[in-house]
C-alpha cells in the first residue's frame, strides 16, 4: 500500500464512524418525539 491509500482507508473509517454517531443521535431523537407525541395523546384522552 502506498502512503496515500492508507491515509484514505483512515480517512473514509473516520467518516463512518462520524455518519454511525448522526445516525445513532437522529434515532434517539426520534424514539424521544415518538414519545412526547405518545404523551400528549394520553394527556389529551384524560382532558376529556
Amino acid at each position: 500500500m502506498t502512503l496515500l491509500e492508507i491515509l484514505y482507508a483512515g480517512q473514509e473509517i473516520y467518516e463512518r464512524r462520524a455518519y454511525q454517531r448522526f445516525r445513532d443521535l437522529e434515532r434517539t431523537a426520534k424514539k424521544s418525539k415518538k414519545q412526547k407525541g405518545m404523551q400528549d395523546k394520553a394527556d389529551r384522552k384524560e382532558a376529556f
